[in-house]
């Protein structure tokens, strides 16, 4: 799922055969890419999303009369409410498991 190459916008790539989107996520601007994957036909339209740093992703699939404005903008809504309370839920979980106190030894005898 690596980037194979990129195009002139510095936020995207692509891969094989995924479109790579590179995101900032709030609230440290940490970039997150998401791996893309979007099809059309004559009303119908499909966007798949995968975020490999997070394990989560999701799908859309539309059948309307123009769909594909419609998933762009729905998984422009998804991508900004999924991104910062994952973003936080990652930080609250990595807090729990991995902040603490070093002590050397001589610190513990005291």
């Amino acid at each position: 799922m690596k980037p194979r190459g990129f195009v002139a916008n510095p936020f995207t790539a692509v891969g094989a055969p995924w479109e790579i989107i590179r995101l900032q996520s709030s609230p440290n601007n940490r970039m997150v890419d998401l791996h893309t994957k979007s099809g059309d036909l004559p009303g119908y339209s499909s966007q798949f999303v995968l975020i490999p740093d997070w394990g989560i992703g999701f799908s859309i699939l539309s059948a309307e009369a123009n769909p594909t404005t419609y998933n762009v903008l729905l998984a422009d809504l998804i991508t900004d409410t999924l991104l910062p309370s994952t973003e936080t839920a990652v930080r609250e979980e990595a807090d729990l498991l991995y902040a603490g106190t070093v002590h050397t030894p001589a610190q513990r005898r005291a």
